[in-house]
């Protein structure tokens, strides 16, 4: 199944502003981002926590609707999706 992850702000200098994911059949985003720590090492520090859980003010968008972080293991991906992976930010 291909999947397509677009990065933005930091995530976006280390990964690229779109990639295309391949991906087993029932995945889900929990393995997607494991599958991009993977991939590109130096974000898994952004993405993770040191327990593993996803990192505190990541946001992951799933076909442009937010996704609640303790439903990753249970969100099953689809042929086609989209993923946006903002990193935390700050600003006033």
């Amino acid at each position: 199944m291909r999947v397509f992850v677009r990065a933005f702000a930091k995530f976006r200098e280390i990964a690229g502003e779109k990639n295309r994911v391949e991906l087993e059949e029932g995945s889900t985003l929990c393995d997607l981002l494991k599958a991009i720590s993977l991939s590109h090492p130096e974000l898994e520090g952004d993405l993770f926590r040191s327990d593993g859980a996803v990192g505190d003010g990541v946001t992951i968008l799933r076909n442009r609707k937010g996704i609640d972080h303790l439903d990753l293991s249970m969100t099953a991906l689809e042929e086609g999706d989209e993923v946006a992976l903002l990193p935390p930010f700050s600003g006033g």
